[in-house]
């Protein structure tokens, strides 16, 4: 219920030497504050193995950057509201 994805277009963009078949993806994911080291490095390996094997046809054919970071959300001013976990619980049944 927590998870929520974005993509981001970006039109004006310079990738390496700039030429027009370089491409790029990058991955952010933000999640709560206080998760250990080990959890977050975990969590990175395992999101990025899925990145390269959805990336992998392409990756193949023509120039393209993976990238990946985990970026823990300060918890001062990141203010929730949502009924999105009960509601998606009730769905399952």
């Amino acid at each position: 219920g927590g998870l929520r994805t974005r993509a981001a277009r970006r039109d004006v963009y310079r990738i390496a030497d700039g030429h027009a078949d370089n491409a790029f993806v990058h991955v952010q994911a933000r999640i709560g504050k206080g998760r250990p080291a080990e959890v977050r490095q975990q969590a990175a390996e395992h999101i990025f193995a899925r990145l390269k094997a959805e990336t992998a046809e392409v990756f193949a054919k023509r120039p393209l950057g993976l990238t990946l970071e985990i970026v823990e959300i300060d918890p001062v001013g990141a203010l929730k509201h949502n009924n999105l976990h009960d509601i998606v619980e009730k769905r399952r049944k």
